[in-house]
Parts: C-alpha cells; sequence; structure tokens
C-alpha cells in the first residue's frame, strides 16, 4: 500500500464523515517539487519558495513550537507536509490539532509523499479542507479546551494570505465570544437559575414564539435598539409607526414612548435586576412581549397585550420546558438586539432595519439621551465626579478599538460589542436574501447590512395591515389546556429533583472516594461513578454551573502534574458538582408546589 492510500485509508476509518475523501483520490496534481532535504526527510517548494527548510523540516517544526504552550487545542494554518502537526501530536499527545487548508493540490501532495497514519490516526485530529473559514468555529464548538492557540509558520501562510487573515478573525471572535459567556456565566449563572425556578408557574399558559412564525410575512420592520444614533430617528417616529412593525428592546422603550408610539413588540430576554428597571414609568400592556424564560420576574408582574416565549437557552429550562411542545428558539448573539432581529425574521418581515444598532461608541456616546443609563450616570456624579468622567469610563473600561464605521470614518467598538458584529454578519450570510439595513450612519459598519438614510424609510407606504390581535394567555396550546400542562410540569419537576438528588449522592461518593485515594488504589471504583454521572440525566442541569470550574482546571492541567495535584483537582469538580446539585434541589422544591 503506498503513502496516499494508506493516508487516506487511515482517515476513512477515523472520520467517515469526511465528505471530500473521495474528491481528494480524484484530486490533480499541482505545481509542487518535493524535494529531498539534508537530513534526508522530505521538503517541499511550491513556486520558487521553500514550504519547508531545505536542510532538516523536522528540527524546523520543532523548534518552532518550542515557545508553544498546551492550551489544550491548537489551530495550524495550513498542513504543508504534516511536520508541525506531527510535532504539536508528539508533544501534546491528548491535544487537539485543527489543521485548516484550503488547497486540496497540497493536501494530496503530502498525503502521496509521506505516511502520515499517526497523525491522521490521532483522536485529537480534524481537518478543515477548501472550506470557508467560518467553518472553523463549528469544529472548534465541539471542543474542550482551556484556550486556543494558532500555529501559523509564515511559509504555510503565505500562498492564501487573504484567507488566513480571514480564518485568525473567526479564531478571535471564537476566543472573544467563549471569554465573554465564560464571564458572563461567572456572574449571571446562579441568577439565571434563579430566575427560571422564579417563572416556572407561567410556562404552562405560555404562548410560544412557534406560534409567531410568519405572522408578519413580508411587512417590514424597524428594530429599535438603544444606541446613541436613536436620537436622530425619534422625531421621525410617528410617521414610521405607521410605515414599519417596530420591535423595541428593553432599553429603547422608554424613548420609543416618549414619542408618543407603542412598539408592536417588546423584545427582554436580560436575566438582570438593572435591566427590568429600564421599564420604570413605561407603559407595556400595548406592545406584545416577547421574552424567555430566564428573564428578571419584575417583568412578567406588568401587563402586556400578549406574552411569547421561546425555547430556554440553558438547560435547565430546556429540561422543563422539553415536556411542554415546541417552544422555538430566539436567536442568541448575546444582546438583546440580536434576538429581537430574529424574532423579526422568524416572524417573515422583510426588510429589517434597525435604529439605535450602533455597536459602538460614535461621538463617545454610549446610549440615547434621557434612558435609564445616562440617569444612573447622573445620580453618580459630582463635584469630583462629573458626568463626563463617567461617560469617558464608561467608554474605555473595555479597552476600546477602532473600526470601519457606516460614514467611512473609524469608530470606537470593545470586545464585546464587536461580537455582535460577527453574530449579525453571520447571521446575513445564513439568510443572504433577507434585506437588512442599518440607520446608524457613525456607528459599526456591518457586511451585508448597508446604510440606509431615515428619508428612505419616509418612502415606504402606510401599512394597512398591523400584526394579528393576539391577546392574553393561552387557554389552550397544541390542544391541551393548561391545567393538564400545570401537570405535566408538576411531573416533570418532580422527576428532575429526583434525578438530581440521586446525581448528589453520587457526586458526595465520588468526594469520599477521592479524599481517601492514594497512589497503591485502584481506581475502578471511582471509574465507575464517572461512567454514571457522564451518562446521568441530570449532568447537564448541574453541570450548568461548572463550566468555569472545568476551564479553570484545564489551565492548570500541566504534563508533570503529580498524584496529589490530580487528586485536589477531582475533589474540587466533585464538590462543585455537589453543591450545584444542592442548589438547583432546593430552588426546585421551594417552587414545586406553586405551579
Amino acid at each position: 500500500m503506498n503513502h496516499f492510500d494508506r493516508n487516506i485509508s487511515v482517515l476513512r476509518r477515523m472520520h467517515p464523515e469526511f465528505a471530500f475523501l473521495n474528491e481528494l483520490e480524484t484530486e490533480k496534481g499541482k505545481n509542487i517539487d518535493l524535494l529531498p532535504a539534508s537530513s534526508g526527510e522530505i521538503t517541499e517548494k511550491i513556486d520558487g519558495f521553500f514550504l519547508h527548510s531545505r536542510l532538516d523540516p523536522r528540527r524546523e517544526a520543532r523548534r518552532f513550537l518550542e515557545n508553544t504552550t498546551n492550551t489544550g487545542c491548537a489551530v495550524f494554518f495550513g498542513f504543508g507536509l504534516g511536520y508541525y502537526v506531527e510535532e504539536y501530536l508528539l508533544r501534546y499527545p491528548s491535544g487537539n490539532a485543527v489543521v485548516v487548508e484550503p488547497d486540496p493540490g497540497q493536501l494530496k501532495a503530502a498525503f502521496e509523499a509521506r505516511d502520515l497514519s499517526a497523525v491522521l490516526g490521532s483522536p485529537g485530529f480534524s481537518l478543515i479542507l477548501a472550506a470557508e473559514p467560518d467553518a472553523l468555529a463549528m469544529v472548534l464548538n465541539t471542543i474542550h479546551a482551556a484556550a486556543v492557540s494558532i500555529v501559523a509558520p509564515r511559509s504555510l501562510v503565505r500562498p492564501h494570505e487573504e484567507y488566513y487573515t480571514k480564518l485568525r478573525a473567526v479564531v478571535d471572535s471564537f476566543t472573544a465570544r467563549r471569554e465573554i459567556n465564560l464571564n458572563t456565566l461567572n456572574r449571571f449563572g446562579k441568577r439565571w437559575v434563579r430566575n427560571l425556578t422564579a417563572n416556572i408557574t407561567h410556562l404552562p399558559g405560555a404562548q410560544r414564539l412557534h406560534s409567531l412564525k410568519g405572522a408578519c410575512e413580508n411587512l417590514p420592520a424597524l428594530l429599535l435598539a438603544a444606541g446613541p444614533s436613536l436620537d436622530t430617528v425619534l422625531e421621525y417616529l410617528p410617521a414610521l409607526a405607521e410605515r414599519f412593525i417596530l420591535f423595541a428592546v428593553d432599553t429603547s422603550l422608554r424613548a420609543v414612548l416618549r414619542t408618543g408610539v407603542t412598539p408592536d413588540f417588546l423584545v427582554i430576554v436580560d436575566p438582570q435586576y438593572w435591566n427590568a428597571r429600564h421599564l420604570d414609568g413605561c407603559r407595556t400592556e400595548n406592545s406584545i412581549l416577547i421574552t424567555e424564560s430566564a428573564t428578571y420576574p419584575s417583568v412578567f408582574r406588568r401587563s402586556y397585550r400578549a406574552v411569547f416565549f421561546g425555547a430556554s437557552l440553558f438547560p435547565l429550562g430546556s429540561v422543563l420546558e422539553r415536556d411542554l411542545g415546541q417552544f422555538g428558539k430566539l436567536g442568541a448573539g448575546g444582546s438583546v438586539a440580536t434576538s429581537a432581529w430574529d424574532a423579526a425574521r422568524q416572524m417573515g418581515c422583510t426588510p429589517i432595519f434597525a435604529a439605535g444598532l450602533d455597536l459602538g461608541f460614535p461621538k463617545l456616546g454610549t446610549h440615547f439621551k434621557g434612558g435609564r443609563f445616562e440617569e444612573l450616570v447622573l445620580s453618580a456624579a459630582g463635584r469630583r465626579s462629573p458626568v463626563e468622567t463617567g461617560n469617558f469610563s464608561s467608554v474605555n473600561s473595555a479597552a476600546p478599538f477602532e473600526v470601519a464605521s457606516n460614514s467611512g470614518r473609524g469608530v470606537l467598538t470593545d470586545k464585546r460589542l464587536i461580537i455582535y458584529k460577527w453574530w449579525f454578519e453571520n447571521q446575513l450570510k445564513i439568510y443572504p436574501n433577507l434585506r437588512c439595513g442599518n440607520l446608524s450612519y457613525d456607528g459599526v459598519r456591518i457586511e451585508g447590512m448597508r446604510f440606509t438614510p431615515v428619508g428612505e424609510l419616509l418612502d415606504y407606504p402606510i401599512l394597512s395591515d398591523r400584526p394579528p390581535g393576539f391577546q392574553g394567555a393561552a387557554e389552550e396550546v397544541d390542544n391541551i389546556t393548561v391545567e393538564q400542562r400545570r401537570e405535566v410540569l408538576r411531573s416533570s419537576v418532580a422527576g428532575l429533583i429526583g434525578n438530581l438528588k440521586s446525581l448528589r449522592l453520587l457526586a458526595m461518593q465520588a468526594c469520599e472516594l477521592t479524599r481517601n485515594l492514594d497512589v497503591s488504589g485502584s481506581l475502578e471504583p471511582l471509574n465507575q461513578i464517572d461512567r454514571m454521572l457522564l451518562t446521568h440525566e441530570a449532568k447537564d442541569v448541574a453541570g450548568f454551573l461548572l463550566q468555569d470550574v472545568a476551564f479553570d482546571i484545564l489551565k492548570e492541567s500541566r504534563t508533570n502534574a503529580t498524584f496529589e495535584d490530580i487528586k485536589k483537582q477531582s475533589l474540587y469538580m466533585y464538590e462543585k458538582l455537589r453543591d450545584s446539585a444542592e442548589y438547583h434541589i432546593g430552588l426546585l422544591s421551594a417552587r414545586e408546589q406553586a405551579i
């Protein structure tokens, strides 16, 4: 069997899902020169440039990787002849090596030149071939690692520089998004769980986002976010309200109501107390609320024209909703504005315009004038801390940097806001036929969402149809009465509490075994508990609060860890799992009788 056949055979066995393998076999070779290096290894030359050392390509790879640390996952910009990936997996046998190669001809040359079966057969090896850079994010989402490092030798990057520039942006986006998600979980994880249990009584009578699908088919929509450019649109809002379906978010509602306009839909998905305070003094009874079950509970003590729930984004909410029917997922880009945009999309609105969607700090502003944010800054201001100091702190606290704006000039943004830009751009690639526009002239430029002057919107005809007149809570959902759904939910909660108690007991047993474990002891009893935990019905619910713990352990993991180091980390994980189960049991038991 030649090198190519052997390499393909290994890939077929390890990755039968790789659809490109058949095409790779018929791929025509390119102008690639394979030459012997001084060390006796094979090196490669393309268009006059060597991809590897002429002297010793293996030593070159070894030196290049000397300063890398074991992050758990390395993304390789190009495969070359495989030396860099090979060296990485020798150093870190349990590491994840994700190779992104845009050129099938290059990969075929490597497969023909060398026996790479050890690399291709590694459990941590992944390959993305001739795909859009965004495909990398999908692969990274399946890998649990402390961090992601990039291995990008200049010689391998040179033939496809533009492609790898885009790929680096994907890695940066993924890393920033995960960091923000973990920080958010650390800060609000328990709050989400408390909110979910507090709102549990609303689920039996909840109308579902799924039932709104297509409710505004082909009607134009205007999303009203809370950025500073919202001020430039407010005077036109009464005229725009006659021409567009209005989607407001909690942070912009106050500004909208001051114009005498009531939004058709109000989108609120934030778990925080202070976000719920944006509704202070606002009338909501004439708007339709779109929300989800982890929203701060005081939001549901108000009156609305109707209330629609999207599916929960969290394991606890998913379990509670599982037997109640299809809720319909609301897009989660990390911002209420992304959720509002996705609600409009699902309802069939087209085109969708956005006002106040700045995703940055035009003219160093953070939000529209007269909003709750401005009130907080004013209340904190004093002789030694003027309003300007508060504004400066808000803009500069997150290390702002400059990006292109719709005006062609630069505008400051930060790593949190830029995530939303990437989210919108990705969605617009998924739905390329959906027309979208942004009214923010000085806001961050979003590819696929062209700047649109407000005057263009005023040319739209007055709508003769408005959204359907949904009213109140549902008396019947999917031909099942609310009382029947309530009974289903009671049963689900009781079952979940029982499962959590079972998981808590296993975690307590694991703690005891770990404390008493010594170097000569058998690991089989602990391994048996681990297997039970990994397949336990309540693992995702209790594990939700442990994601930061898992990543902390991964960061601290090292190849020379002692037995006591590993024992300490294991005990910490089991204790946190036990505590999470306890926390969920307490909250659910307190609310069980209220359903």
